[in-house]
């Protein structure tokens, strides 16, 4: 048979199989959403050849006809991914919103998977040949577009103000309207609120008291707010937002930061197209991809770094830029006392060079600014807390002794040298906000900075050790990143990371390069789910955080696999042995170690130790074939309930219990087993059942339900739905209806553990006008 003829095979078995699950559940989905499955397999199908031809003819400049398809296009082999998503994805689906969930993720996922391998490598062809005329300024106004979004919030909701954010701003609205870095009016006359709002509560007071009486002096340094300064003026004179405006003033230093990573991988030697892509990869990931639109200090540092090393690298025939980058250099000091470490190793790095006598006089160029700076810094803290001890901004002006002591004991203590080695594994380790689990990408960077430090040149051993510097200054100091955007401790220094992601795409083979690809791919994807769950942005390890599970991953879990559970985490709330950081931690170690030494190890003449590329198509299918699997079977074959996103309340004897979001509801015990659940408006709030015993069909447990409008004036226009069917009043009246009882039907089991799901769900968009929802369920002893 031609390979035509086994494609329409495929075809007609595919959409057979679109269709039969379908029916074989057809008591929870209505009679016409089969028919919605099956027509939407045909159409897909449909859609997917034309899709096909289009890319053989235009892409490819092929003279094929719509039968000659199948034969010499790709689509031959995507039948067998499709055969598998109706097993996979309605497998164990009683609802239909699961179903339409699953389906979602599956057939996404053979739509990501077609673009990559079928239209990948004859795009990325044609964008590397129309790159030659790439300039740093299109690089920074296309990561202005994106970033000015997420500032405006056009793309995703934010938070508001959180974490150190709005301490900056108080500075700011000093140095307008008082014309002073004194915050002592602003926090006691709580003045933030003309930012924050009047219903703002009391914000901690961020501050030490000066020399002078009546003077309150931030903790945090004045230069991030010294740039929001014109900002926050525009907004008291417009009427804007404040706190839009100045994420647009941080959306304009992360794109300034993004061009001068461009324009660093450029001048170390890499093509347009490649510094774009390690530039994109930074840029579209986190940390970067959050802290370019947040209230942060690390994207600014991370600006002046990268345009500093750029003309510090670069040599001595252009003494100005020297004095230039040096006063950048210098300017850290002023975004944060944190970055005196990378001072200290870029004037050691500068010494270092030196030695040459022809560069002596520039570099002298480069150390003069940062000394001024930190001259300049010394006499501003005197001047405020009376006494030259820099740590005065961070714990008061009159604990000298007390400060010095601390010190001493911070760096005697045996018992802090653990915690700062868990502080370290924590910044790249810990599934909450490091950077490897949510970054995964920047493996290779590290990798390749190692390599490049063997046997790489002058500009990656001067990167790496201003990355170890600020990195291992940091850990020193124990300090978390807080309820702030993740991996910040490293933020400042990734484009170091980003020097070595390409020294590891040239050394790793086909095999390794498609890997790095894959990471790239969820690196780049995650923060965009992570935008849309706005709390996953900001997880704390601090001691005040007694968990260890990391948001994103809890919603990446479902029913029988919770991911958390298989990762590290280093949350300073929670003590005791966990496995995974073991696991992890050494076996990233024995694959970077086995890396490293087979790049290292001398190769026979001729040899490169590299995988030969195979002609065609430079990615591996299989290996992405089984990265897509995983995401199907992960995603869209089990349940989407999540269990540790709730919280779950006994009703009747404890048998049932019913989950409430965590943080989203007020609950209240009325008696034994019943419970008054208290939410807010919203389009629907799930909350699953779960039974704990697995009873016979004929004697399944009964629930009863009041639920009841409690907004004065306001009608009740919401309804409780089990599984897909809407549940029947036995009495309603304008503002309050009563349901049941009803048996709890369950939908999935796991061993002996029945599960179901009800739905409060609101009819139209007037029913949000109610702003106070009650919600009472109890058990019934006696089933109806």
């Amino acid at each position: 048979m031609e390979r035509g003829g086994w494609f329409g095979l495929f075809w007609a078995l595919g959409c057979l199989l679109m269709g039969l699950p379908g029916v074989a559940v057809g008591r929870m989905l209505w009679p016409e959403s089969v028919g919605c499955l099956l027509w939407g397999a045909l159409g897909s199908l449909g859609f997917l050849w034309g899709v096909e031809y289009l890319r053989l003819r235009r892409l490819e400049g092929r003279s094929v006809r719509w039968r000659q398809v199948p034969a010499q296009g790709w689509t031959d082999q995507l039948p067998w991914l499709l055969l598998l998503i109706p097993l996979g994805t309605t497998l164990d689906a009683w609802m239909l919103d699961d179903l339409r969930a699953r389906h979602a993720w599956a057939w996404g996922t053979a739509a990501g998977l077609y673009v990559v391998l079928a239209w990948g490598p004859a795009l990325a062809r044609r964008l590397v040949r129309r790159m030659d005329g790439l300039r740093p300024w299109h690089v920074g106004l296309g990561f202005l577009a994106l970033y000015g979004l997420m500032a405006f919030e056009v793309l995703f909701p934010t938070l508001g103000l959180t974490g150190d954010e709005p301490h900056y701003l108080v500075v700011t609205q000093s140095i307008v309207e008082d014309g002073d870095v004194n915050v002592y009016n602003n926090y006691l006359g709580r003045t933030y609120r003309r930012f924050l709002g009047s219903s703002a509560s009391p914000l901690a007071i961020h501050a030490w008291p000066g020399q002078r009486p009546g003077t309150w002096y931030s903790t945090h340094m004045p230069g991030l707010s010294v740039w929001l300064v014109p900002f926050y003026a525009m907004a008291m004179r417009t009427g804007l937002p404040v706190e839009c405006l100045a994420r647009g003033a941080m959306a304009l230093v992360g794109a300034w930061a993004m061009a001068g990573l461009w324009s660093l991988l450029r001048q170390i030697g890499h093509s347009p197209a490649r510094a774009l892509a390690g530039t994109a990869v930074v840029g579209l990931s986190v940390p970067c991809f959050f802290l370019a639109y947040h209230l942060y200090p690390e994207m600014a540092a991370f600006g002046l770094m990268v345009r500093a090393f750029r003309w510090w690298q670069a040599g001595p025939h252009r003494p100005a830029r020297l004095f230039l980058a040096g006063g950048m250099v210098g300017l850290l000091v002023w975004l944060g006392l944190k970055y005196v470490a990378v001072l200290l190793a870029w004037g050691l790095l500068s010494l270092w060079r030196m030695r040459r006598p022809e560069l002596r006089r520039p570099m002298l160029a480069f150390l003069a600014p940062v000394v001024v700076s930190l001259g300049l810094y010394e006499v501003w803290v005197f001047d405020l807390y009376g006494q030259a001890n820099p740590l005065a901004s961070y714990v008061g002006g009159s604990r000298r002794e007390e400060t010095w002591a601390n010190v001493r004991w911070l760096l005697r203590d045996p018992a802090l040298w653990r915690t700062r080695g868990e502080t370290l594994l924590n910044y790249f380790l810990d599934q909450r906000d490091g950077l490897l689990p949510l970054s995964p990408v920047y493996a290779g960077g590290l990798l390749g900075l190692a390599y490049g430090c063997l046997r790489g040149g002058h500009a990656l051993r001067a990167a790496t050790f201003l990355m170890a510097a600020h990195v291992s200054f940091y850990a020193l100091s124990t300090i978390r990143g807080g309820f702030s955007p993740p991996a910040r401790p490293v933020a400042p220094v990734v484009w170091a990371l980003a020097l070595g992601l390409p020294t590891a795409w040239d050394r790793l083979g086909r095999w390794g390069r498609n890997g790095l690809l894959i990471a790239g791919a969820f690196s780049v994807g995650l923060p965009w789910w992570m935008a849309s769950i706005p709390p996953s942005i900001y997880q704390s390890t601090n001691r005040d955080t007694p968990v260890r599970a990391g948001l994103i991953f809890e919603h990446l879990s479902n029913l029988r696999v919770y991911l958390p559970d298989f990762l590290p985490s280093y949350t300073k709330g929670v003590s005791g042995f966990w496995l995974p950081n073991y696991v992890w931690g050494l076996g990233l170690a024995a694959v970077g170690l086995f890396i490293l030494v087979r790049w290292v190890r001398p190769k026979p003449p001729g040899v490169d130790g590299r995988d030969k590329p195979a002609p065609g198509s430079p990615l591996v299918r299989p290996l992405w074939w089984a990265a897509g699997l995983a995401v199907v079977l992960l995603e869209s074959a089990q349940p989407r309930i999540v269990p540790a996103l709730y919280r779950f309340l006994p009703l009747g004897d404890g048998s049932v219990e019913v989950g409430i979001p965590r943080d989203r509801c007020i609950t209240r015990p009325l008696r034994t087993g019943t419970w008054l659940i208290v939410c807010p408006p919203r389009p629907q709030w799930d909350f699953p059942v779960r039974v704990r015993r697995r009873p016979p069909a004929s004697d399944l447990p009964a629930m009863a339900a009041h639920l009841a409008c409690r907004t004065p004036g306001r009608p009740l226009r919401y309804d409780l739905v089990w599984g897909d069917r809407p549940l029947p009043t036995v009495q309603a009246n304008e503002q309050a209806r009563r349901y049941g009882p009803f048996r709890l039907h369950p939908l999935y089991r796991t061993g002996d553990t029945a599960w179901g799901r009800l739905r409060l769900r609101a009819w139209d968009p007037p029913a949000l006008t109610c702003r106070d929802i009650h919600l009472v369920l109890e058990t019934l002893s006696t089933p109806p």
